[in-house]
């Protein structure tokens, strides 16, 4: 064997290395692409259920502000109807 066959030797050899690194790179971006995908998916699910829960813990606040005045007018209609304790 001569020098100049082993260069091509070595050259293909190489080559078909960095062909299988290109390649393993590719892999590995398509999978992380696909990940990030579903990781996307999942943070606009997530950001719709917290939306919901939003509305809903608003509705319940507002309701309950409205059994507090509810609550205050009945105590102001009780304390004018009962009569004072003898005492």
């Amino acid at each position: 064997m001569d020098a100049f066959t082993i260069s091509i030797g070595s050259f293909f050899a190489s080559a078909l290395a960095m062909f299988g690194i290109f390649q393993t790179m590719l892999k590995t971006r398509v999978e992380q692409a696909s990940m990030i995908a579903q990781i996307e998916a999942r943070v606009v699910s997530l950001e719709k259920r917290a939306q919901k829960v939003d509305d809903t813990l608003e509705r319940v606040l507002s309701d309950i502000g409205e059994i507090k005045a509810s609550l205050a007018r009945l105590e102001g209609y009780l304390s004018k109807r009962t009569p004072a304790p003898k005492g």
